[in-house]
């Protein structure tokens, strides 16, 4: 029996099976395709047919790697169908090798123009990171309908993965307009956010709740934008919002941890970070637990938190800074002044000379300390807080004249401070 006879009586055959029947039938499922398909490759063996429907039902199994492989035995003897190269692109997404898949896919459209599925194209090329050909098939779907939602919304997250923020705000923009019940507004807003752009977020998160969608994403976008609007209190709000709806979830408790110490709710703000530390204690913000500890006084605890924080993240300067700031109000001028002479290795700025030029005047070196309030003041000139040191440890060392050179500093940064300082040293600039 010839190929091409074989295959005219597998089809006819096929076609009287699957005569319509007057008995409703259920639709079959991937693994009873699966089943028909391997019974097939059995009653016609080596007709590629059946290999390419074995393809089809591996891939509708999810099995992307067996799929491939049926597929690329089809096109050994059918290699320029393009209906082939296009089931192989399909299996070589679902076993997640993108390059393979755009390759196969290319090549069926060079048979067949049109063949290639615009958006799953899109979505290869973003998994590769190649965003203007990402956007150039999405557009491709876009030119048969300019509404299409997944097009819209893929050349949206592939502007957004390339870091062209205002093109995929755009995006997602136009995507909202296509289908506002679908669009993504979490999205827009985070873009329009990092766009600085805060109260345009707020009204896109804002948006996205009075339609009814996903509350929770929503809510803590809600109260990102207003952090960025400096709006502590309601910022707090919203992620109180959202912590009812998830009471465990960490990233919503250390947001609420956030905005609440920037409110000045300090136990508010300890028990989120706390919430965090007892849920997922991998994510604990250690620096901001400390912070929230030494809002609160409790300076044992905050220094705890701190050194977790410098053991985890030794190359952060905010810990150090936490710590050093605590043992100072525990009177431990030693320990202190260890971690501020640390701090400066890693953030020789005014602010790190500043708390250095702090901890040794506790310490009663007040040459030392003016030294450290000169060098912080060279590189933060309008610092008053680094001015008013200098003057206080000249004073100190018994250097009037050069202690009012730095209160006529002071002065001219912050007159009323300046005149303050003057008369607790009895010193006229």
């Amino acid at each position: 029996m010839t190929r091409r006879f074989s295959w005219l009586c597998a089809t006819l055959l096929g076609s009287l099976l699957l005569a319509p029947i007057p008995v409703a039938a259920a639709p079959l499922t991937p693994e009873a395709n699966y089943r028909k398909a391997l019974d097939y490759q059995a009653a016609y063996p080596g007709e590629s047919w059946t290999i390419k429907n074995l393809g089809y039902a591996l891939l509708a199994l999810g099995k992307g790697d067996e799929a491939a492989r049926a597929f690329r035995l089809y096109l050994y003897d059918e290699p320029r169908d393009p209906g082939g190269w296009t089931g192989l692109g399909y299996s070589l997404a679902a076993a997640n090798r993108p390059a393979e898949a755009v390759e196969a896919f290319l090549k069926g459209e060079g048979l067949q123009p049109g063949s290639a599925d615009p958006n799953q194209m899109g979505y290869l090329y973003r998994l590769l990171g190649r965003t203007d050909d990402a956007v150039a098939w999405f557009d491709r779907s876009l030119a048969r309908d300019p509404r299409d939602l997944q097009a819209l919304l893929g050349k949206a997250y592939a502007y957004g993965e390339a870091k062209r923020t205002e093109e995929a705000a755009a995006a997602f923009r136009a995507a909202l307009e296509a289908d506002p019940a679908r669009g993504d507004y979490v999205s827009l807003g985070y873009a329009l956010g990092t766009l600085g752009r805060f109260d345009e977020a707020e009204g896109a998160f804002q948006a996205g709740l009075d339609r009814g969608q996903e509350p929770f994403p929503l809510l803590l976008g809600l109260g990102y934008a207003r952090m960025g609007q400096k709006r502590f209190p309601e910022a707090a709000e919203a992620f109180r919002k959202a912590r009812a709806l998830r009471p465990e979830d960490p990233e919503a408790a250390a947001k609420l941890g956030y905005a609440a110490g920037a409110a000045g709710l300090h136990q508010e703000a300890l028990e989120a970070f706390l919430t965090v530390r007892r849920v997922a204690p991998e994510q604990c913000p250690w620096t901001s637990l400390g912070y929230a500890f030494q809002a609160l006084g409790r300076y044992p605890e905050a220094a705890e938190a701190f050194e977790e924080a410098v053991r985890k993240t030794p190359d952060d300067p905010e810990p150090l800074k936490g710590l050093g700031y605590t043992r100072l109000s525990q009177g431990k001028t030693g320990e202190a002044l260890t971690a501020f002479q640390r701090l400066l290795t890693l953030r020789p700025d005014g602010e790190s000379y500043a708390a250095l030029g702090r901890v040794l005047g506790e310490r009663k070196v007040p040459g030392e300390a003016a030294e450290a309030f000169r060098r912080g003041l060279a590189l933060a000139p309008g610092n008053p807080d680094l001015a008013e040191g200098l003057a206080r440890a000249l004073a100190a060392s018994r250097n009037p004249k050069a202690a009012r050179e730095a209160l006529r500093i002071l002065l001219g940064l912050d007159p009323a401070r300046g005149e303050r300082v003057a008369r607790e040293l009895g010193l006229k600039p």
